[in-house]
């Protein structure tokens, strides 16, 4: 993508201008979606025992630190060079990027 705005480089702090490229890295984390698993001894357990054990749990708990245990999200801009860097260490984890 065409750089028409001004970014900084998220990982070397350069300042990117002109028609440099510039590359947006978005990260999203989220907690498995599947239902969990019903076994006949939790269907023996009581609800109301449960979801006050699960509230009281929760209680101390910051409510950023809740929501972040269920999704998360990031957005990184990236000069060329950190790209290519970024690439290689996805791509060949077990090697050095740099």
């Amino acid at each position: 993508m065409a750089n028409p705005e001004k970014h900084t480089c998220n990982w070397c702090g350069r300042v990117l201008v002109g028609k440099e490229l510039a590359f947006l890295l978005k990260i999203e984390m989220m907690a498995d979606p599947s239902p969990p698993e019903i076994t006949k001894e939790d269907l023996k357990k009581s609800w109301v025992d449960e979801i006050e054990a699960l509230a009281k749990a929760m209680e101390g708990m910051d409510p950023r630190e809740a929501e972040d245990e269920v999704y998360e999200s990031y957005s990184f801009w990236l000069c060329g060079a950190c790209r290519i860097r970024l690439h290689k260490r996805l791509k060949y984890p077990f090697f050095s990027a740099d």
